[in-house]
């Protein structure tokens, strides 16, 4: 209410700047209580005083009530909750058969945490001789894949590294051509940046590919072995959108294969050991 103070003690009572804990002194200093008679304040002095006053009336921890379920519509609903799963998804759910075993989950876990630690302890950036000139610029996009795959790119779409809304370009295979396995060597050209720009692109790459073949689990596996940690916003995101196309592509195949392991290995390192699985049960 708009109600005036008799006096400066009792003002003084009721304002304690004391419990402001305030770690530098204010800059605009008053003194004197506020008056509420005359109205609207005359001054800045005592506009200054009346928003002291009311700030203090306000409660310093406050609860907003919100109806949670208003925002059910728009969840992202790609990785399924526990018990649910996408409508297109309950067709493909996955097989128990090719489901990696408890045991094998803890000793393949173990052994990527000590590759991971084994090439920190290495600081092989520093240590390897990487030679960028025979690898790619970092966002011709085509010529990467070209690089890591053989074939050769559509020249009428472009592709660059580590951009957001880049074009995949559906890869053509030439008779005789080969790429490149994903060597130290070629590693040690790619900086932190570059390393997760990199995973950004192989995973675009993956999605528009028909299944998980060796050469795309290889530089799968050796760029999330190089992959730093905390990661950046893009990098988690492009992970779980890893774990989704896996999750589904392992529920196709008929029968356990090559294919459905190195999804497993994928769904591990992604899923489990970057904690981008949700609650997909791997």
């Amino acid at each position: 209410g708009e109600e005036g103070w008799e006096n400066e003690e009792a003002y003084e009572e009721a304002y304690d700047e004391s419990s402001d804990d305030e770690l530098q002194p204010k800059a605009l200093p008053i003194t004197g209580p506020p008056s509420f008679v005359e109205g609207p304040p005359t001054s800045a002095e005592e506009y200054l005083r009346q928003v002291r006053w009311e700030a203090k009336q306000l409660p310093q921890v406050v609860c907003a009530k919100l109806d949670l379920h208003r925002f059910e519509d728009n969840r992202t609903k790609y990785i399924p909750r526990m018990g649910q799963l996408k409508a297109e998804e309950e067709l493909s759910i996955t097989p128990t058969s090719h489901r990696p075993e408890p045991m094998w989950m803890e000793a393949f876990l173990s052994d990527f945490k000590e590759i991971r630690a084994a090439l920190d302890a290495s600081e092989w950036r520093e240590c390897t001789n990487g030679d960028e000139s025979k690898v790619p610029q970092s966002r011709d996009g085509q010529a990467w894949e070209r690089f890591c795959f053989g074939g050769k790119g559509d020249d009428d779409s472009s592709a660059s590294l580590g951009e957001e809304g880049e074009t995949q370009t559906e890869r053509q295979t030439e008779s005789g051509a080969t790429g490149n396995p994903p060597l130290l060597s070629v590693l040690a050209t790619l900086d932190e940046r570059r390393t997760a720009g990199m995973l950004r692109q192989m995973v675009k790459w993956v999605e528009c590919a028909p299944s998980l073949d060796e050469p795309h689990a290889q530089w799968l596996f050796a760029l999330l072995c190089a992959l730093s940690t905390p990661m950046d916003a893009n990098t988690a995101a492009s992970l779980r959108a890893l774990v989704r196309w896996c999750y589904k592509r392992r529920a196709l195949v008929t029968e356990v294969d090559s294919e459905v392991e190195r999804c497993n290995i994928v769904l591990m390192i992604a899923g489990r050991f970057f904690s981008q699985g949700g609650d997909i049960e791997i």
